[in-house]
């Protein structure tokens, strides 16, 4: 066993170069600074598709968007083009499932790294400043496409994630957990009380 190599960096602006690998992120969103920041970074144009969507960041109320933009991406090496909606909240960029699932990853905490098995290809992961993992999306081929291009997707509906060079991933259905025995609840002070002895346990 060996101790994964991440390095960290802050889930903000200051770095537009990444995404956090959110497996609960329906569809790939960030804050309007990220954007500002990755075109700034990019130095490339963006595609503009407009649309408008809700999403919501844990309680908070949900937040519209109005602009979903297309940018050159590489991963792992490899040029692909990833839809990302822009919301007027101070959000890092999030990596769909859907993205992670065309793509094939493979998530190698030990190892510190993400395999992409559309790639054949792996990719150094990085931890956020609040502990979530992420990765570069500007590892760019020593060959680059012709941008802008016009990706052969539906406009009307983008997806997340197109590549031209993305070898056919097989996946399975995931199905929602099924409940279990119902085990019955403690009071909130009981709660906290058990939570307070575990911390007290666990510290060396």
């Amino acid at each position: 066993y060996r101790q994964p190599e991440l390095t960290n960096f802050l889930s903000n602006a200051d770095e537009p170069c990444c995404m956090i690998l959110d497996t609960g992120c329906q569809r790939q969103v960030a804050g309007k600074e990220w954007h500002r920041a990755h075109q700034k970074h990019l130095g490339l144009p963006p595609l503009e598709y407009p649309e408008k969507a809700s999403f919501r960041f844990g309680p908070e109320p949900a937040k519209e968007s109005k602009m979903r933009w297309a940018y050159p991406c590489g991963i792992a090496g490899h040029f692909c083009v990833l839809w990302i909606s822009e919301v007027d909240a101070p959000a890092p960029a999030l990596c769909s499932r859907h993205t992670m699932s065309i793509l094939g990853a493979v998530v190698d905490v030990a190892r510190g790294e993400v395999f992409f098995r559309g790639f054949n290809s792996a990719s150094q992961l990085y931890l956020t400043s609040c502990g979530h993992l992420a990765v570069r999306i500007d590892e760019f081929p020593t060959t680059m496409q012709t941008w802008p291009m016009t990706p052969p997707v539906n406009s009307e509906y983008p997806p997340d994630c197109w590549a031209p060079e993305l070898q056919a991933v097989s996946s399975r259905t995931l199905h929602r957990a099924v409940h279990g025995p119902q085990v019955p609840l403690t009071s909130n002070a009981s709660a906290t009380a058990m939570a307070s002895t575990l911390a007290c346990a666990a510290d060396p």
